[in-house]
């Protein structure tokens, strides 16, 4: 079982107060309990819009092969959370073998050796030794 509850279009307005003697008193014009019908009306418009949408979506969800791309809208097969983990890894690990192949190709130059370092720039070191922390 599932329960949906949405507050999006909720509409809470004081239009009367009992009194003392258990009398309804009205504290708004008619125009304004007017006005307020006429937003009602509008706000079960739409939730009827929504409704349908849900219900659409749902159905696709739940009802549609998963050869037929469940969830994805694109034709794609969907992937059950672990398997796109597994792949996802894979293609990961691919590219590091990849880039580690690549930079042994060009001469397995470490990044540090392609840094210029300014001689005039201090560095930690450099500031020890001149006693500056």
């Amino acid at each position: 079982m599932a329960a949906i509850r949405s507050n999006g279009l909720t509409l809470d307005c004081i239009v009367a107060v009992l009194d003392a003697d258990g009398r309804v008193q009205k504290l708004v014009s008619d125009e304004y309990i007017a006005m307020l019908v006429r937003i009602g009306n509008l706000r079960f418009e739409e939730n009827g819009r929504r409704i349908s949408k849900l219900t659409k979506n749902l159905e696709n969800a739940l009802f549609q092969p998963k050869d037929e791309g469940e969830g994805k809208g694109r034709g794609e097969v969907w992937e059950d959370k672990e398997v796109r983990k597994a792949r996802k890894r894979a293609q990961g690990l691919k590219a590091q073998e990849e880039a580690r192949k690549e930079q042994a190709a060009v001469g397995g130059s470490d990044l540090c050796d392609e840094v210029d370092v300014d001689e005039d720039e201090p560095t930690p070191g450099r500031w020890m030794a001149v006693g500056v922390e």
